[in-house]
C-alpha cells in the first residue's frame, strides 16, 4: 500500500508528538538544558551515567515548566499502540535517528537505524513500511470516527433546533 505524502507527513508529525510526550512528560520540568530526545540522539541511543550534580531550584522550575499534553497526543498514542513492538521500534528509530549528528556531521541512514535495532537493513525497511501502513489505517479509522462524531453533533443540534422552534 502506497501512502499519500500528506498522510505520511501527518504520521511523522504524530510520531513526533508521541515521542515528545513520552520522552518529556513534563516538558523537561526540573531540567535545564538538553532534553531526553536530544541526549538519545547525541549518544546514539545509549545514555551515559548521570553526573550526580544537583539541579538548581528544580521544584520551582518544575512547576513553571509543566505543560499539558499536545491536543493530538491521544490520537498519536492510539495509532502507536496499534503497532507491533517491532513496528513501534522501527518508526521510533526513524524519528529519533534522522538528520545530521551535529558533533560529527554524520547523517543517519536506514542501515544505521537497523544496526541500532540489531536487525538487517532489509528487515528494518519491512518493519518501517508495515508500521506506516498500520499507523495510516488506524489514523484513517480515527478520522472517520471524528467525522461521524461531528456529523452526529450537527444533526443533533439541527434536530433540537427543529424540535424547539417547530420548523
Amino acid at each position: 500500500m502506497s501512502i499519500h505524502p500528506q498522510l505520511k507527513a501527518r504520521i511523522i508529525k504524530l510520531v513526533g508528538i508521541y515521542i515528545d510526550a513520552i520522552a518529556n512528560p513534563c516538558d523537561g520540568a526540573g531540567w535545564n538544558g538538553e532534553t531526553m530526545v536530544s541526549r538519545m540522539m547525541e549518544y546514539r541511543g545509549f545514555l551515559p551515567e548521570p553526573s550526580g550534580k544537583p539541579h538548581d531550584g528544580a521544584i520551582v522550575q518544575a512547576t513553571k515548566l509543566i505543560k499539558k499534553l499536545h491536543y493530538d497526543y491521544p490520537k498519536a498514542q492510539l495509532c502507536m499502540s496499534s503497532l507491533t513492538n517491532h513496528q513501534h521500534d522501527a518508526i521510533k528509530a526513524k524519528h529519533l535517528f534522522q538528520g545530521i549528528f551535529t558533533k560529527t556531521n554524520y547523517t543517519y541512514t536506514d542501515a544505521d537505524r537497523a544496526a541500532i535495532l540489531s536487525i538487517s537493513k532489509h528487515e528494518y525497511k519491512l518493519r518501517l513500511g508495515r508500521a506506516y501502513v498500520k499507523f495510516a489505517k488506524k489514523l484513517e479509522e480515527l478520522d472517520r470516527f471524528e467525522y461521524l462524531q461531528r456529523k452526529t453533533k450537527e444533526l443533533n443540534s439541527q434536530f433540537l433546533s427543529v424540535a424547539t422552534t417547530g420548523n
